[in-house]
């Protein structure tokens, strides 16, 4: 395997997020490839140092300056009103839609017309409907 295909997933393998046939893809390239396998090893390292590194503390004033903010923002209520009320009557494209819609449906119940009505009584077996030609 080229190691064009599996760098991308080298991350994903150290996080234990591919599926067990691309971890072994992984596993057999980096069993040959000797850069790739450097570079597991490296994401391995990175990894372990910062597992030991724990959460960064946050700033003094942190929690307080963002509990301001979060009571200085309007309600939804607020935003609600400031928008502007939509328009209830239907669009002309919406209309144009429905009436095209009302054309097909109808076209294509009532078809190209009353067998009387497309066939002369010439006796053409063109309209010929069933039972014994004319």
């Amino acid at each position: 395997m080229f190691c064009a295909v599996v760098e991308p997933l080298l991350d994903l393998y150290l996080d234990d997020r591919l599926v067990p046939v691309q971890a072994r893809w992984v596993e057999k390239h980096a069993a040959r490839c000797h850069a790739c396998a450097a570079k597991l090893a490296a994401g391995r390292r990175l990894k372990a140092a910062l597992r030991g590194t724990g959460a960064p503390a946050m700033p003094d004033g942190f929690k307080a300056r963002l509990l301001a903010l979060a009571q200085a923002m309007p309600s939804a209520k607020a935003l609600a009103e400031e928008l502007p009320s939509p328009d209830l009557r239907p669009s002309a494209a919406l209309a144009f839609g429905l009436a095209a819609l009302a054309v097909f449906v109808s076209g294509s119940l009532l078809g190209p017309g009353l067998p009387s009505q497309a066939c002369s009584d010439s006796g053409s077996s063109v309209c010929f409907f069933g039972g014994r030609d004319k």
